[in-house]
């Protein structure tokens, strides 16, 4: 933190991971969505773990598919999950 403030000293730890397993959404109604997908699995019990070492978890709008393909996610569907 910076010294001086209320963050002095603070040891912070941030984790980010593969935490969201994606479905592409694919081809609908003859449009092609590219690289959107739904959310296909979230990775509680990791994510759980993360948090109780006292870390931070990012959970950021990127999820990869079961191929290891990334796929966009939109910040709504991961804020609700």
């Amino acid at each position: 933190g910076l010294p001086q403030t209320p963050m002095d000293g603070a040891a912070l730890r941030l984790v980010s991971g593969n935490f969201l397993i994606a479905r592409p959404v694919g081809v609908r109604d003859g449009v092609d969505h590219h690289h959107s997908s739904e959310i296909r699995r979230l990775e509680t019990p990791a994510i759980r773990q993360a948090l109780q070492q006292g870390a931070v978890v990012l959970l950021s709008p990127i999820g990869y598919s079961t191929t290891g393909e990334a796929f966009f996610l939109s910040c709504e569907s991961v804020a609700m999950q």
